[in-house]
């Protein structure tokens, strides 16, 4: 039997971590879900667990779980935790930022539309479509049994749930864009965007 070495258990940690990397988007989705950052946004400074169970809009919470969901969320770095005056607190990490509301950069519409479950069942069926009819059928065929847009026709509530995560991704792309390429545009008066969507950009 092969030796385990420093490379075999880098790789295995590698692979481990693809393995259960599903679990930080759905941890990030509940923390969406509970509205976390904008709770201790609005509080202006962190917060103890009690504080922020107090906060939530479902009631009574169980604070364990809570408390299991907060620590999983300090370690992928979305939260921060602290202890000031011997009470352990939970502060705005960078990447928190992007889940406030209210700005063109935040992300809360991309997460839930990539996390949905309904969204998220087409990558079961990415070797199906390389099967001999895969050029006929798109993996999301094949999870919803119709196609993306008579499938967002026929439930309103995820075409809503589209068309925000979609507009959310516009503006962030034409934020950096417009920053970052500017002169690139100098001198246009008109720029037609000719596209789908709801007109965000």
């Amino acid at each position: 039997m092969e030796m385990i070495n420093k490379e075999n258990l880098s790789s295995q940690a590698k692979l481990w971590n693809y393995i259960y990397g599903f679990a930080d988007s759905l941890v990030l989705k509940c923390a969406v879900q509970l509205d976390l950052a904008n709770i201790i946004h609005d509080h202006g400074t962190p917060m103890t667990l009690s504080e922020l169970s107090s906060r939530l809009p479902s009631q009574p919470v169980n604070e364990d779980a809570l408390y299991r969901v907060m620590r999983y969320l300090v370690h992928i770095k979305i939260f921060t935790k602290s202890s000031i005056d011997g009470e352990l607190r939970y502060g705005l990490a960078p990447p928190a930022k992007f889940l406030v509301k209210g700005w063109d950069n935040c992300m809360v519409g991309s997460i839930l539309l990539m996390v949905d479950t309904d969204f998220m069942a087409p990558y079961h069926y990415i070797k199906d479509e390389l099967s001999s009819d895969g050029g006929t059928c798109t993996a999301f065929e094949k999870a919803s049994g119709t196609n993306i847009w008579e499938y967002l026709a026929e439930h309103p509530e995820k075409n809503q749930l589209f068309n925000e995560g979609m507009a959310n991704e516009s503006r962030i792309t034409m934020s950096a864009l417009m920053k970052d390429y500017s002169s690139s545009f100098e001198g246009i008066t008109t720029l037609v965007d000719v596209g789908g969507g709801t007109g965000t950009t």
